[in-house]
């Protein structure tokens, strides 16, 4: 005879051995399952190159050129900013051509270089290695401008009309000095037939000039040439003068040009106008 708890016991058994056996299929299935990928991520690509994935504001892009300019003095300086006492970042020839971008400074300046006053603005460059700075315009001309002045010194200066002259090589005879209100200086020089007077004059801040009077060995008057700064006193008017007497050919030239800046707020003291010249016929053939 059968016993029924037997029975019964062996069933419980074998569901119990189904129902573990059911889970562990299930966990094996799990395991071999790659994980869902979360596409709400965007994810940047780690092996590709610094560049590729950089973005726009990173990227400059090239000033653009309106224009080509030349430098007309050697070692001219390109500035950070747009003045006298920005940084110098580059040193530039007049063999080079920097490339005018066409910004520039709001307001003109007037900058002396080698004795002549320049009312310029100041001019955003690139210059041939890249660098991007600023330049004085009155230091620069366009291709072809006839523009700038020789180097100029107390012994070495050339002046249009009146001639070019290397005081070194010419025999030094003397310095004469003198004045009460006004303080002057006459240096005299001669080489072979010729002797040239140098004589320098100085009002204070209401005027200052230079005279040269070249003449033969008799002391017979060949030019003359003359330039002087005035200023009134309230300082309404700043003027500067320029005038040649070639008694050669009974000729003279003479240039004026109003500044807006007493010199005394300049970079250096002017020592020639900038402007055209006005010719007229002298009467006298000659002078003493």
């Amino acid at each position: 005879m059968k016993n029924p708890f037997n029975n019964y016991f062996k069933s419980t058994l074998l569901i119990f051995m189904l129902i573990i056996c059911v889970l562990s299929c299930q966990s094996d299935t799990t395991k071999n399952e790659a994980p869902a990928k979360d596409v709400s991520k965007t994810e940047t690509p780690t092996n590709l190159p610094k560049e590729t994935v950089s973005t726009e504001s990173e990227i400059e892009e090239p000033a653009a050129i309106v224009e080509v300019l030349f430098p007309w003095v050697d070692k001219l300086k390109i500035r950070d900013a747009s003045n006298l006492i920005g940084n110098t970042i580059a040193t530039v020839d007049r063999k080079d051509a920097l490339g005018f971008t066409g910004e520039q400074s709001e307001q003109a300046e007037e900058i002396v270089l080698r004795g002549v006053v320049y009312d310029e603005n100041w001019l955003k460059v690139i210059t041939p290695d890249k660098k991007e700075g600023w330049v004085f315009g009155g230091a620069v001309k366009r291709k072809g401008e006839q523009k700038g002045t020789p180097l100029l010194s107390d012994k070495k200066f050339s002046f249009p009309h009146f001639g070019t002259f290397d005081l070194s090589t010419w025999k030094d005879l003397g310095t004469q000095t003198g004045g009460d209100e006004v303080d002057y200086s006459t240096t005299t020089y001669q080489k072979r037939n010729e002797i040239l007077e140098v004589i320098t004059t100085d009002i204070g801040e209401f005027h200052y000039g230079y005279d040269y009077k070249l003449m033969d060995g008799e002391k017979k008057i060949l030019k003359t040439r003359s330039f002087s700064f005035s200023a009134t006193p309230d300082g309404a008017t700043n003027e500067i003068v320029e005038t040649v007497k070639d008694f050669m050919v009974n000729k003279e030239f003479t240039r004026k040009q109003n500044l807006r800046a007493h010199f005394y707020q300049l970079n250096a003291k002017p020592k020639m106008v900038n402007g055209p010249w006005s010719e007229s016929d002298m009467e006298t053939t000659n002078a003493n």
